[in-house]
């Protein structure tokens, strides 16, 4: 039992260590390459870095004030001024939150090709790019490990290039491990064992004799 009660203790210890949370302000593959910026990732205290400018060759993608933030159970990005070219896509301000294994999206003042959309869209709204891709705002996906991952803006334009904008992962707190009860509870009483039983007495007397 003693045991079974320092593994359960071992297993819950072990689940806190592994919880992480990670967010970043902007990254993009294809012809045009950004780094997750700036990234951060935390298992305990929090982790925060700020980066003052991004931007790609000859400006076709640019972002200001980019932060990112991460505890262990929560994470945080955001960035202003942001701008595509390729897709015509300008936001004033993104932001992703994520908390507790829930996310939230912002994006203040965005336009698509001279569109303007949803400040606050719904979890993956997707939205046609002009000239060929897609555009998901609010983009959530559930890992593996159980942890979310809030995108704000996910970014696909005539299938090469990808840009990611203002994401953030975080799990849901562990919790605390039970240990089994000891021998006895449950709201049951222990009972206590039969005692022996009395020696017989011999009793003097005649018997009669058969022949």
């Amino acid at each position: 039992m003693t045991a079974l009660f320092m593994a359960s203790s071992a297993l819950a210890a072990q689940g806190a260590e592994d919880a992480t949370s990670s967010a970043f302000g902007i990254s993009a593959t294809g012809p045009v390459t950004i780094e997750p910026t700036p990234a951060v990732t935390s298992s305990d205290e929090k982790k925060q870095r700020s980066v003052a400018t991004v931007a790609a060759p000859a400006g076709s993608i640019s972002a200001q004030a980019l932060n990112a933030k991460a505890t262990q159970d929560t994470s945080s990005s955001s960035v202003v001024d942001l701008q595509v070219q390729a897709a015509q896509l300008t936001a004033s301000a993104v932001r992703a939150e994520c908390s507790d294994g829930e996310g939230t999206a912002s994006i203040a003042n965005v336009q698509l090709a001279g569109e303007t959309l949803d400040a606050s869209p719904p979890p993956n709204t997707e939205i046609s790019v002009p000239g060929g891709g897609t555009l998901v705002l609010n983009k959530q996906t559930e890992n593996a490990d159980g942890s979310l991952t809030v995108t704000a803006v996910h970014l696909v334009v005539e299938g090469t290039q990808t840009i990611e904008v203002a994401s953030a992962t975080c799990g849901q707190p562990v919790g605390e491990t039970t240990p089994p009860p000891p021998p006895g509870d449950g709201g049951e009483t222990p009972q206590p064992p039969p005692a022996d039983a009395p020696r017989p007495t011999p009793v003097p007397g005649h018997l009669p004799v058969t022949h």
